[in-house]
């Protein structure tokens, strides 16, 4: 989900599931972190090696 539709979307969201944010620089995945913070969010992880590298290792991936 793109930064600028996340605070739109929240409700596609499980609040009791980890959620892992990322982008390719960091800016917009802190810019993220707050945004779910503030609505309650309280298991978010930060994957910093972005989206290539998490496919890569065969991570799940959820739309």
């Amino acid at each position: 989900m793109a930064l600028n539709t996340l605070e739109k979307n929240l409700d596609k969201i499980n609040k009791n599931e980890p959620v892992v944010i990322h982008c390719q620089s960091g800016a917009r995945a802190a810019i993220a972190y707050s945004i779910l913070i503030k609505h309650g969010f309280g298991n978010i992880l930060n994957y910093s090696g972005g989206i290539n590298d998490w496919v890569e290792k065969k991570n799940e991936l959820v739309k």
